[in-house]
């Protein structure tokens, strides 16, 4: 009987935190299942792509919070 591995599944053998069984059985359908190998490589990619993003707040957001923080530090200034 062929396993069926979830996206989940994939995303756990991704980030390595996979069973020492899971993983030998993920190995071994990716080896033999090309279907199963291509989702993982979309997902792979996807995966590496988003960590190559920066995220940062604009600096206008920064400002807005940076004000907002004072104003409740010091309701007199308001």
């Amino acid at each position: 009987m062929e396993t069926i591995f979830t996206l989940e599944d994939l995303l756990n053998y991704y980030y390595n935190e996979s069973s020492s069984k899971e993983k030998e059985a993920i190995l071994k359908a990716l080896k033999s299942d090309i279907k199963l190998k291509s989702e993982y490589e979309k997902l792979s990619s996807t995966l590496a792509k988003l960590s190559e993003l920066s995220l940062e707040p604009s600096e206008s957001s920064i400002e807005i919070i940076l004000k907002s923080a004072a104003k409740d530090q010091h309701p007199e200034l308001q």
